[in-house]
């Protein structure tokens, strides 16, 4: 992310052969004190997590999706197929795109495009199965969970069968049930960590530990807490130039844990 104008960045960018994408933005609405520094913004256009990119969670980016449409959409004929993909039912959206493939009121473009959605889906699908099933083999309950669930969503398709039998035995796992909790709450303590809410994640962190106790995600927040103490965040204040431009607590802001 540059705040440069295109001719300043543009001659650095071909001299270099940088393939990837550059965002220009005003940099005062995208304050970094380090790298790498990411930000990721919702279907609005708002900025709703910030931080380095390995606190990011797929849970954070999944809500951030929410109500965003794929570039111009599918529309036209397969508005349906767009319809199902809009609500996440990729397995029914699946059946519709063969449907309409089975058809002929398909032209060429819109048929390639049903052709490639489809093959795209089922790909997704046995990613998100297969990811499922190395987690769930891994004891990491919480992350199976998530990545069982998404595989879910394509009923229908080869392998999402599988991720209902798994989830059923999740359900049925006591210990998989507390560990799948924990992770959930983890999940909202790191938000509030990558949000610059160091006070707020502290005490998350802090309720993980001692309400999950034993589990993985326990031992996580007490480390996740005690970084936080450590690197001297506690008491940063979001509207402070100081600690935006230290990335920690100023002077005047820090303060002990209580």
């Amino acid at each position: 992310m540059t705040d440069e104008n295109r001719d300043t960045f543009q001659p650095y960018v071909e001299a270099n052969g940088i393939t990837y994408a550059i965002a220009q933005a005003n940099a005062a609405n995208f304050y970094q004190g380090g790298i790498p520094h990411a930000f990721l913004l919702d279907a609005k256009g708002k900025v709703v997590w910030e931080g380095h990119p390995a606190g990011l969670q797929k849970s954070t980016i999944a809500d951030a999706m929410k109500g965003a449409r794929r570039a111009g959409g599918l529309g036209g004929p397969l508005a349906s197929v767009d319809k199902l993909m809009d609500a996440e039912q990729f397995g029914k959206a699946h059946a519709e795109a063969k449907k309409l493939l089975a058809g002929t009121t398909l032209q060429d473009e819109a048929r390639a495009t049903a052709e490639a959605l489809c093959a795209e889906l089922e790909k997704s699908c046995i990613d998100a199965v297969e990811a499922g099933l190395a987690a769930f083999a891994a004891q990491n309950w919480y992350e199976a969970s998530i990545k069982l669930n998404e595989g879910k969503k394509y009923a229908g398709l080869p392998r999402s069968e599988e991720a209902t039998a798994k989830l059923a035995e999740l359900a049925g796992n006591a210990a998989a049930r507390k560990e799948i909790d924990a992770g959930t709450q983890l999940a909202k303590a790191i938000a509030l960590d990558g949000d610059k809410e160091f006070d707020k994640a502290y005490k998350a962190y802090a309720g993980v530990a001692s309400s999950y106790s034993g589990t993985k995600a326990a031992a996580d927040a007490t480390a996740r807490r005690e970084a936080l103490e450590k690197d001297g965040k506690l008491g940063f204040v979001k509207t402070c130039d100081t600690c935006k431009t230290l990335g920690y607590a100023c002077p005047a802001h820090k303060k002990k844990k209580k």
